[in-house]
């Protein structure tokens, strides 16, 4: 049987429901996937999430070993990007997102 979002919340108790979102999980599942962009065989991007929810994403064309993108979430939703322009292995510029993923700053990036 499969419920979608409200039918599903209608079948469970309140006090269910409430405590379900408010504990974290003890033991919170992890799991990346590579994805192929371009179809040349080799992983362009790391997308990294936690039970469920993207983290994080790993742009490094070609397999290559440096990063060239770095976009980090916050509940699922892009908050920060780090980028290396200049492919030396460092990052470079620092970009920062709104609840509505909308660019809003732009700082270079110092660790």
């Amino acid at each position: 049987m499969c419920f979608t979002g409200s039918e599903f919340n209608e079948r469970l108790p309140i006090d269910t429901i409430a405590a379900s979102q408010s504990r974290p999980r003890v033991n919170p599942i992890y799991f990346r996937i590579e994805y192929d962009n371009d179809f040349d065989g080799s992983s362009d991007a790391t997308y990294y999430y936690r039970d469920g929810i993207r983290q994080r994403v790993d742009w490094h064309p070609g397999n290559s070993s440096s990063i060239a993108r770095r976009e980090t979430f916050m509940h699922g939703v892009k908050w920060k990007e780090y980028i290396d322009s200049n492919r030396d292995g460092k990052f470079d510029l620092k970009l920062r997102y709104d609840a509505m993923e909308k660019e809003i700053g732009r700082t270079p990036y110092t660790p």
